[in-house]
């Protein structure tokens, strides 16, 4: 009987030591391509002000290339800058993998007509091409905007939700 429980044991921390069968396998991404993609696809903005759409290129398992970028859809007046890395890109390339972060900076005059205008930003290859559209809203009631989350003494912004620095 002793043999019989030692056998047990040993052949149960065998198996135990061995864990799952499909532990030593990487986790399979069957993603793959090109993504051009934002949090806020859809922004509404004051006439007269400045809006950033903040965006990212994601390369899942592509090779690299150089990637041309445009936006279409902007309106006379109007000024549509991409930036990446703090300055004005007219192009990019993201590794394999990787991604690049950018921001679609919007200058909108003061006369803009309110309403919504359909933005396209586009990034093109040779091999690859993929597009993002961006709605913009232009509205006169919105509320005021806080350069902080907090309460201000400097500006006297009040924070849009509440907060717990003091």
């Amino acid at each position: 009987m002793r043999c019989l429980v030692a056998f047990i044991s040993v052949a149960l921390s065998a198996f135990a030591l061995s864990g799952p069968v499909n532990a030593q396998e990487p986790p399979k991404h069957d993603v793959k391509g090109l993504f051009l993609l934002t949090d806020y696809p859809a922004v509404s903005v004051r006439p007269g002000t400045t809006s950033t759409v903040n965006l990212r290129l994601q390369n899942y398992a592509l090779p690299p290339e150089r990637l041309e970028l445009t936006v279409a859809g902007v309106p006379n007046g109007w000024t549509a800058t991409l930036i990446g890395n703090g300055q004005p890109v007219a192009a990019v390339m993201p590794a394999t993998n990787d991604k690049v972060s950018l921001e679609l900076r919007l200058d909108i005059p003061k006369e803009a007509s309110t309403g919504t205008t359909n933005l396209t930003v586009t990034a093109k290859g040779p091999a690859a091409s993929v597009s993002l559209p961006v709605a913009v809203t232009i509205a006169t009631d919105l509320p005021q905007s806080s350069p902080c989350r907090r309460s201000c003494l400097t500006c006297g912004a009040i924070p849009s939700r509440p907060s717990n620095i003091s």
